[in-house]
């Protein structure tokens, strides 16, 4: 019997640590901008004005460190942080003509050998050449694309180069000066944020609008004639793209729903996804529309539909974000007719079905959807 308890608890243990994992999940981050956050330079040989270049901004406090991304490099960088080097030497992209490249691919690739070089490579605000990333705590991560728009790799110095550890104020600004040796064509241009951690939940919004279509335009709702459901969902964030968005609507149906560009299921459309990767990325607006079936309950019992959808996504790690409950843009207010107070931010749809009196006249009528 003793050893039976022992081993009750042994399971209870591991599953409360099942449990406690099950929860955990890494930050979300919005971007701060950054008072001439955007630099850049390009020089043919023998014409920069100095030697090395330099390019100053001061970014306001933020919680979550900085961000500096680079989309054009010939050839080498450093930069200063509050009075402090990035890294002890200049980190060299390019052999010829320096002291020797002394950064590489963490997993053993190494500029102009596994790569182009480096002034041959491109990127941009989505897609960066190099990243530089300090942390709160002031700990630095170099991160570089090994091809032109391409995805980011861990990058490590070497040859005697090492990075340094920043003092990066959390409630005070920093300034940045971004650097460049000057060795034949000199250029580099890019961008630098701060980084704020914030809710997960505020990456995404969704609204949910309904219309009732009168399809035979006698005034009164039939068994059979749509109600027509207008969902967006837009970026709320800056900072990452949302993959794999879905959403729940219990009246429509007893899956989720995923949103794609182009006709989707139960034959509702999408547009807004601008470059029909179905990603929501930064600053997009989804609009997904798609026809519900009124039924003898919803007009003669209930003489209306009140609905709720959820909608969730992920980020590119995989990592699930949180659901998040829709509003109305048009909600229901008190004295309304129909109007239900427990349930504010539902989207209800009033349905008057022939011969109860409730004539439908006025079009201008606000229409709003069931638990």
């Amino acid at each position: 019997m003793k050893g039976y308890v022992k081993y009750i608890l042994i399971i209870l243990c591991l599953n409360f640590g099942l449990i406690q994992l099950g929860f955990s999940q890494d930050p979300c981050y919005q971007r701060i901008g950054v008072e001439g956050g955007g630099f850049g330079w390009s020089y043919e040989n023998g014409d920069s004005p100095t030697n090395p270049i330099e390019e100053s901004f001061t970014q306001p406090a933020t919680n979550a460190g900085f961000s500096l991304d680079i989309f054009i490099l010939d050839n080498s960088f450093n930069m200063e942080i509050n009075g402090v080097d990035l890294a002890t030497q200049e980190i060299e992209f390019q052999s010829n003509g320096t002291s020797g490249i002394n950064v590489r691919f963490a997993d053993g690739d190494e500029y102009e050998n596994q790569t182009d070089p480096i002034w041959q490579l491109a990127g941009d605000a989505a897609n960066p050449l190099i990243r530089v990333q300090i942390s709160e705590n002031g700990e630095v991560s170099l991160y570089g694309s090994k091809e032109s728009f391409g995805p980011l790799f861990p990058l490590e110095l070497i040859n005697g180069n090492a990075l340094n550890t920043i003092t990066w104020n959390s409630t005070g600004t920093n300034t940045v000066i971004a650097r460049q040796n000057v060795v034949g064509a000199t250029e580099m241009t890019g961008t630098g944020y701060g980084l704020d951690e914030v809710p997960c939940e505020e990456m995404y919004d969704i609204t949910k609008d309904g219309e009732f279509v009168d399809s035979n335009s006698d005034g009164y709702a039939q068994i059979g004639e749509n109600i027509s459901y207008t969902f967006e969902v837009e970026h709320t964030g800056n900072h990452e793209a949302v993959y794999g968005v879905e959403i729940m609507d219990p009246i429509l149906s007893d899956d989720p729903i995923g949103l794609s560009s182009g006709t989707n299921l139960l034959g509702g459309t999408l547009s807004g996804d601008d470059n029909t990767n179905n990603v929501l990325d930064i600053g997009e607006v989804w609009t997904f529309t798609v026809d519900y079936q009124t039924t003898e309950e919803d007009i003669y019992w209930n003489k209306g539909v009140y609905n709720q959808t959820e909608v969730k996504g992920e980020r590119e790690s995989g990592q699930q974000l949180p659901e998040k409950e829709s509003t109305d843009p048009t909600p229901y207010q008190s004295g309304d007719a129909g109007w239900d107070p427990a349930r504010p931010e539902h989207t209800y749809v009033p349905l008057n079905g022939k011969g109860n009196g409730l004539l439908i006249s006025n079009p201008m009528l606000p229409s709003k959807g069931r638990d």
